[in-house]
Parts: C-alpha cells; sequence; structure tokens
C-alpha cells in the first residue's frame, strides 16, 4: 500500500507539495530575532532574516515552505528593533499569501536584550498565541523538504518532539569539518537513533534515544544503560540539526511550566531549545517515562492543554510509513516518544548563520539542479556568466568576467572586472579592473577601479577607499573607510 509520503515522493521528488496542515491540527512559528553575530559585519545595518539569499530575503524561503504545506497563517517573532523592516517588508514586498502575525518583542527586564534571549525563552514569550501542536522553524533555514512527512512522522508516533535531521554530504566533508572543529575547538552534535524505516527517496526516520555535544577531543559514547534499554541505538555524528521541529502543545506547557516538581522547575528555566530543553526531554524525562512522578507531570501537562494521549487521526495511522513496525498499543504505552526524520546529504536543506554558510547557501540556490521542483519561484540564471544568477537591472560590461556568483538588482560592474565565488547584493557599484574572490558585499558597497578584495566582508553602504587597496581576509565597516 503506498503512504501518503511515497505518493508526494513519486509525484515531486524533494520539492514540498501544497498541503493541508492548515491551522486547524498545526501552528507555525519562525524564530526570526536574534543578534545574527554569525553573520558580522552584514547584520549591523540589517536584520538577519532579511539579507538576502539569491535575491530573496531569507525570511521568503520560510513564509513559502510553510505556505506550500498548506499553513494559513504564521507567527514571525522577531526583536522591537527588526519589527518595522520586517513588517515592511511583509506587507510592501513579500507576494505570498500566507498571513503574517507578526510579535515584536522588546527587552524582558530591562537588564539583557531580548536579541539576546535563547530560543526557549522566546517560546515562552509567545505561549499564549499557540493553542495547538506547533511547527518552529528558524529563521536562518532553507528547505525544499516536506513538511508534511515531517507532520507525518510526529502525528502518527504521538510525538512529543520531531525534529528535521540530515545526513552531511560526503566523508570529505566529514573530514574537513573534523579538522576546522579540531582547530576552532568547536563542539559536535551527537544523536543515538533506534532507526524505524526508510522511504523510497532515501529519508529514514526513528526515536532519538540520545542527544549530546561535546567538545572534539571529548567524545561521546554510549552507556551499557542505554544498550541495554535500546539495544538497536546507532550513534550518529555526522548529522546535521535543521532547526526545524514540531512540539506538543503539551511540551511548550513543560517549558512555560510554573510547578514545583523538579522537572518543571529545571525546564522552566532553560534558554535554549537546542542545547537545553531537548537534551532534557530525550535523554531524562523519555527513559523515565513509567517512574509515576514523571507520568503524573505528562498527565497533569496533557490534561491543561485540553489533548488527549493520542491524536492520532486512525486513518494516518494505519497508511503512514512511519508506523510499520509499531502498534498502536505501544505508540499509546510510550507517552514521551521523540522522533527524527533524517534527510539523505542530497537534500537541500542548509541553514544560513555563518558568513562562510551564507556564502555555500546562495551558490547552491543559485546552483540548483535544472528541473528540480522548489516551493519557491527559481532565480533567474545568467547564460553569459557559468553558475551565475543576476538581479533586475544590474548593469555589466561585455569584458566582465563573472563566474558562480550571486548578484543583486541594479548593480553597476565595469570593464574588466574579475569576479568568482561572491555574493553581491543591491544597488553596489564596481569599478573598471576589479577583483574579488570568495567576498561578500552588502547592499550599497563601492569598489573603486583596481582594487583587488580576496575574502573580504563588506557592511551595508561600505564606500571603500583609496582605488587600488588590496584587501585580503577581512570584514569590514562603513567607519573603516571614513
Amino acid at each position: 500500500m503506498a503512504t501518503p509520503s511515497d505518493e508526494r515522493d513519486a509525484t515531486a521528488g524533494e520539492g514540498p507539495q501544497t498541503g493541508a496542515l492548515g491551522n486547524a491540527e498545526f501552528q507555525a512559528l519562525i524564530l526570526a530575532g536574534g543578534p545574527g553575530s554569525g553573520l558580522y559585519p552584514l547584520t549591523q545595518s540589517s536584520p538577519k532574516v532579511l539579507l538576502p539569499l539569491a535575491n530573496h530575503p531569507m525570511l521568503y524561503y520560510q513564509l513559502m515552505a510553510l505556505e506550500k504545506a498548506g499553513f494559513a497563517e504564521v507567527i514571525v517573532a522577531c526583536t522591537k528593533q527588526q519589527e518595522e523592516d520586517i513588517a515592511r517588508y511583509v506587507s510592501q514586498t513579500y507576494s505570498g499569501q500566507i498571513r503574517v502575525d507578526l510579535v515584536g518583542l522588546s527587552e524582558p527586564d530591562g537588564d539583557a536584550p531580548e536579541a539576546e534571549a535563547g530560543t526557549a525563552q522566546v517560546l515562552r514569550r509567545v505561549r499564549d498565541k499557540i493553542t495547538k501542536d506547533v511547527f518552529v522553524v528558524s529563521g536562518d533555514v532553507v528547505t525544499m523538504a516536506s513538511l508534511l512527512d515531517l507532520a507525518d512522522l510526529h502525528r502518527t508516533n504521538d510525538a512529543a518532539v520531531t525534529m528535521l535531521l540530515k545526513q552531511h554530504p560526503n566523508v570529505q566533508l566529514k573530514e574537513q569539518r573534523s579538522k576546522l572543529r579540531k582547530m576552532n575547538k568547536q563542539v559536535v552534535n551527537y544523536f543515538g537513533i533506534v532507526p524505524e524505516g526508510t522511504s523510497s527517496k532515501g529519508k529514514t526516520h526513528g526515536r532519538v534515544v540520545l542527544m549530546k555535544s561535546a567538545a572534539q577531543e571529548d567524545p561521546v559514547g554510549v552507556t551499557k544503560q542505554l544498550l541495554r534499554r535500546e539495544p538497536g541505538v546507532r550513534l550518529h555524528s555526522d548529522l546535521f540539526d535543521a532547526h526545524i521541529y514540531v512540539l506538543r502543545r503539551w511540551v511548550l506547557e513543560l517549558l512555560c511550566s510554573d510547578g514545583e516538581d523538579i522537572a518543571s522547575r529545571r525546564a522552566s528555566s532553560m534558554a535554549t531549545l537546542r542545547t537545553d530543553f531537548f537534551p532534557f526531554v530525550i535523554n531524562q524525562l523519555q527513559p523515565n517515562a513509567a517512574n509515576p512522578e514523571v507520568r503524573a507531570l505528562t498527565a497533569r501537562l496533557i490534561d491543561r492543554t485540553g489533548f488527549s494521549a493520542s491524536t492520532t487521526p486512525s486513518d494516518l495511522a494505519d497508511t503512514s510509513e512511519y508506523t510499520v513496525g509499531r502498534t498502536a498499543a505501544q505508540r499509546s504505552a510510550e507517552k514521551i516518544t521523540c522522533q527524527a526524520l533524517v534527510l539523505p546529504a542530497t537534500s537541500v536543506t542548509f541553514r544560513a548563520n555563518t558568513l562562510y554558510s551564507y556564502a555555500l547557501a546562495n551558490h547552491a540556490l543559485a546552483n540548483l539542479p535544472r528541473g528540480a521542483p522548489t516551493p519557491w519561484p527559481r532565480p533567474r540564471a545568467a547564460p553569459k556568466f557559468k553558475e551565475t544568477i543576476i538581479g533586475e537591472s544590474s548593469e555589466i560590461d561585455e569584458t566582465a568576467s563573472i563566474r558562480n556568483c550571486v548578484i543583486g538588482a541594479h548593480c553597476k560592474i565595469g570593464a574588466g572586472v574579475e569576479i568568482s565565488n561572491t555574493v553581491i547584493m543591491d544597488h553596489c557599484t564596481i569599478e573598471a579592473n576589479v577583483s574579488i574572490l570568495n567576498s561578500i558585499l552588502g547592499e550599497q558597497s563601492f569598489v573603486p577601479e583596481g582594487c583587488s578584495l580576496t575574502e573580504i566582508q563588506l557592511q551595508h553602504g561600505c564606500s571603500i577607499s583609496p582605488p587600488g587597496l588590496v584587501l585580503k581576509s577581512q570584514a569590514y565597516t562603513k567607519i573603516d573607510f571614513s
């Protein structure tokens, strides 16, 4: 029997399909705030979610993906400082039909700005707007994966939390990431997953029974206790967290709980979903679901939200691929279960939360395979310039050489210019005989004649002077050339 997910796979490959998630069963929340420190200096003059990816703001991609999945309305949480700019984009530029409920969050206590608040703290502040299970989407993620598949997995397993993960592309990239982590002493994200199925398009899914982060030099292992409880668990350090989650309403209630029990007190003090709250639910609450205190807590939270222990529609429970090998009785007995949908390495799913990943995201969107279905209109390619897209009304001299670039609208590029692997935003001017490699130029940047830029990032409105400068491996703001 064909499953809902298999039918979507057969008709449209990876691209999201217009669905009917709507507002009856799920709500959607985009976390659009945050200082965007990983994208400095680009975020000095613009909210992160309005930075362009292939000549559309980041926010555009989340709105389009949710709209294609059937959502009629979405809550967008941002800071008060960002609210006016985002409201202007939504009302004047965004062409979709989804209604946006924009929530500008002020400083929570007059001390730390909300821009620095964690994701869990933001959810607490919009709690009153959420009355159903909720999709939580990061404001810097782009995906062509079907959100309908994620919804199927969530509801047919009566999951507390369902997350979207992706295999890293290849062994070489894994090795490069390992070297980078070692150099920068970055953390590694570990997921312990009990596999439960594979779809026709290479997607896998399973229960997440371990979620931890550790420094590169301090790897995480699987304990004997976990192996006895979950003998089929597989430990992964090669999965990318897409930062798209589905939460049961009672899980949000736990996050905001004011109860006196230890679990409620701990959950209510956590700052982030990814680092604090999800590991707590997965590593501590889930394995102790049969504990009388934990069962009493979850029952109280479920009762408070008005949900039964299982809201899985009977037709989905019988037909979805995500129920294979799991009876209704088994699912009902697992009061707390966390699920993951794991996309193959070829999936177009990524975040643009650092300068490096932002550049990669632009190039990936500019070079999507021909014929690949997308939830958004494909960008206009520039036939003369290889692997490049160019915005409207840009003027480029016929002697310029451009390769693997994203050029914004209303730009002027002079004679003899050579540009490669670079993102140039709207209204930039580049005079003759300039060379630019592996760089990002913010809106209204000006590069005078004869300059050479390698691995340079320019703040919006940055004007380089004098002509002929050679700049390498540096981020510049307007004040650097004033």
